[in-house]
């Protein structure tokens, strides 16, 4: 009995515990940040894209901790969804998917973005994804460098190789990207969790103690 009771002493402090730390598991996440001084007070979009060729194995760009100034209206095409609040999915199935945001320009916004999907997996076919952002003004014309800002390619994994992600960014002064998603301050619900592991942790201690 007193064995059992450990058990689930120790089940109860595992998956508290686990609780706290379960939204880290994700694929290749990565954080990009925007300067758009230059065109402060302009309005324009932020236009993510997201496109494989026939037959690309199965991938999804998510589009999260979306950061800046004035957000207008979002444009949703092909299967994407989403909005600057909860972020964006996109999905490489249609051919094309695209979230147009629309912005007042002006200072950094700032996202991370996670590719995940069947890309990842072995495959037979070595046909690729792009995710990329190209910075628009008003009138749907390219800000800054000639083409995106900041272009993603997903190689997907074959027999032998693991799935690869590369990125390359024209404009340095304007672009910033980093590995790794932005770092979240927990919530009250994630402390409470975190809080009755500890709890449970310092009950096991002092049985172990009085023994």
């Amino acid at each position: 009995m007193l064995q059992f009771a450990s058990y689930l002493r120790r089940a109860a402090l595992a998956l508290a515990l686990a609780g706290l730390s379960a939204g880290a598991l994700a694929g290749p996440t990565y954080h990009v940040s925007v300067n758009t001084n230059d065109w402060i007070g302009q309005t324009g979009a932020l236009d993510f894209m997201f496109g494989a060729v026939p037959g690309a194995p199965g991938a999804t760009a998510t589009i999260s901790h979306v950061t800046g100034g004035s957000f207008g209206a979002t444009e949703l095409y092909a299967d994407a969804t989403g909005t600057p609040a909860a972020g964006y999915t996109l999905y490489n199935a249609s051919g094309m998917d695209e979230v147009l945001q629309w912005v007042t320009f002006g200072g950094t916004f700032g996202f991370d973005v996670t590719f995940g999907g069947d890309f990842e997996m072995p495959s037979s076919s070595l046909d690729g994804s792009s995710f990329w952002l190209t910075l628009l003004n008003e009138n749907y014309e390219t800000l800054g460098a000639q083409g995106p800002a900041v272009t993603f390619d997903l190689v997907p994994a074959g027999d032998e190789s693991a799935a690869s992600v590369s990125y390359a960014v024209p404009a340095e002064l304007v672009v910033r990207v980093t590995d790794g998603p932005t770092v979240d301050v927990p919530e009250a619900s994630q402390w409470a969790i975190f809080l009755t592991g500890l709890s449970l942790m310092a009950w096991t201690v002092r049985r172990r103690q009085q023994r």
